[in-house]
């Protein structure tokens, strides 16, 4: 348990709980309804998966968090725009990384 540094009293920290996320239930909507569900959600879902799954530098990382975070205020175009140009970052990033360790494999 925390204490405080001077007096070391001791405090209880408080409980973070994660909001109860529920999946759309897709039996009881149309079609319609279903790609109009998805396609408003892709674009959080994109940047959510990248952020959690791919290998990148901290700076790249940031730039992904801060278009996360400017995502609610960017239209679809221009979120996927910058979508893109990040992923292109990344991949030059990676292929430098790939050609340094060849380079270093070879010498």
């Amino acid at each position: 348990m925390p204490t405080c540094p001077n007096c070391r009293h001791t405090w209880t920290a408080p409980k973070r709980t994660k909001p109860q996320q529920t999946a759309p239930d897709t039996a009881e909507k149309s079609e319609a309804e279903l790609y109009a569900h998805y396609k408003r959600t892709a674009p959080a879902e994109d940047i959510a998966f990248w952020i959690a799954n791919v290998r990148m530098s901290a700076g790249l990382l940031l730039w992904f968090k801060g278009l996360a975070l400017a995502q609610p205020d960017l239209n679809r175009t221009d979120f996927y725009r910058q979508f893109r140009n990040l992923q292109d970052a990344w991949r030059r990033e990676r292929n430098a990384e790939e050609i340094a360790e060849r380079l270093t494999d070879v010498a």
